[in-house]
């Protein structure tokens, strides 16, 4: 739930939000971080948090990762 997804980024852990396969489910990830966001009412901060915490843990050469994390940064900060 929504609660504990927040109890855990409030204590550190890299909590994520994924997509098991989506076609099935009919939930793809920004499907999920959105509906997280209104039942929630995850703060911008929070919803980037889960994202960044989702390329901390994934198995990717660092390279890679450092990218795509300033690509996250980069968008965030456009953002309105």
């Amino acid at each position: 739930t929504a609660n504990e997804i927040r109890t855990m980024l409030e204590h550190g852990i890299k909590a994520t939000v994924n997509s098991d396969d989506p076609a099935y489910f009919r939930a793809y990830m920004n499907d999920n971080l959105l509906a997280l966001q209104q039942e929630g009412s995850f703060t911008r901060d929070e919803i980037t948090q889960l994202t960044r915490n989702a390329f901390d843990i994934a198995w990717l050469p660092d390279a890679q990762r450092q990218q795509y994390l300033r690509t996250l940064d980069q968008y965030v900060a456009q953002a309105v």
